[in-house]
This record gives C-alpha cells, sequence and structure tokens, in this order.
C-alpha cells in the first residue's frame, strides 16, 4: 500500500474447508528447517486434530479468541498471546467467536528426528 502497511486480504491464503467452516493458510517463508506464515480460522472454525512429528510450532493470536488443546490438556488463548505445540503432540484449535482468528505460525524442525 501507499503509506507503507500491510493489509491481510483473504486472497493471500490457499482455503481449506472442514465441517462446513472456512481455514485459509500462507507460507510467508520456507526455509531447510524453518517455516513460517499464516493461519486464518473462519467463524467457530475447528482446525481438526493433527500431529507434527518433525516440528516445533509456535502460534502468536492475532485477532479472536481459541480454544487449544494439545495432549489433552485444552487452554483459552485471546488476542496477543502465544503458545507452543511440541514436537509430536498431537493438537486441535478451536476458533470461539463469530470474528476470524489470524494466526502468525514459526514451524522449526525438530533435532529429535
Amino acid at each position: 500500500s501507499p503509506d507503507g502497511t500491510s493489509v491481510i486480504t483473504p486472497e493471500h491464503f490457499q482455503w481449506y474447508a472442514y465441517h462446513g467452516r472456512a481455514m485459509g493458510v500462507r507460507v510467508d517463508l520456507l526455509y531447510d528447517s524453518f517455516s513460517c506464515g499464516k493461519v486464518l480460522l473462519g467463524s467457530y472454525m475447528k482446525k481438526p486434530l493433527q500431529v507434527d512429528t518433525h516440528a516445533v510450532s509456535v502460534y502468536n493470536i492475532v485477532t479472536s479468541s481459541l480454544s487449544v488443546k494439545i495432549n489433552d490438556v485444552q487452554t483459552i488463548h485471546f488476542p496477543g498471546e502465544t503458545f507452543m505445540v511440541p514436537c509430536g503432540y498431537e493438537y486441535e484449535m478451536c476458533n470461539l467467536t463469530a470474528e476470524p482468528a489470524l494466526l502468525f505460525y514459526h514451524r522449526m524442525l525438530s533435532e529429535m528426528e
């Protein structure tokens, strides 16, 4: 944009559907052992259970509120908060509001392989 700020729009994401809800993913940087980008969860979207056996992931919440379950431990997170998913842990997250949830993520390959 002319003022030097960056605007995030739906066109910046690859979109997926799960149980009638939308989830967008954008990879901003992909390197040998590191990647980062954005996840956009639509209104009340639940990201299904996942296990990443190769990497540690850190998520920073920009908008909305999320319920996060990591290895059966559930927590609630709000904008400005950060949470980590250790390598090999199962996790899922759910947007708790009608406002889309924007998260920045950082994924680092684990040396445990």
